[in-house]
């Protein structure tokens, strides 16, 4: 029941959240920061960000990040189940 319950809330989280795609600008950013940031929304400490991606910068909808956000949260269950996160 409590992982439907968890299911349910992500998905309302994502629907709200992709509803503001578009709605701002495109801009340069930092690969590493943005993969960061959705590593931390995460709380998604036990996967690592490797610095051979500093310096790299991509143009992007600022939504960019839930994008890495899904994507840590999908390697996560799918890879590594049994890791906290």
């Amino acid at each position: 029941m409590r992982r439907a319950t968890e299911q349910i809330t992500r998905i309302i989280w994502f629907t709200r959240d992709y509803q503001d795609i578009g709605i701002l600008s495109p801009y340069w950013q930092d690969l590493c920061d943005v993969i960061e940031a959705g590593r931390k929304e995460l709380n998604a400490e036990q996967v690592l960000v490797s610095d051979e991606i500093r310096g790299i910068s991509i143009f992007a909808d600022p939504m960019i990040v839930r994008v890495f956000y899904n994507l840590i949260e999908n390697a996560s269950v799918t890879v590594a189940p049994d890791l906290p996160g």
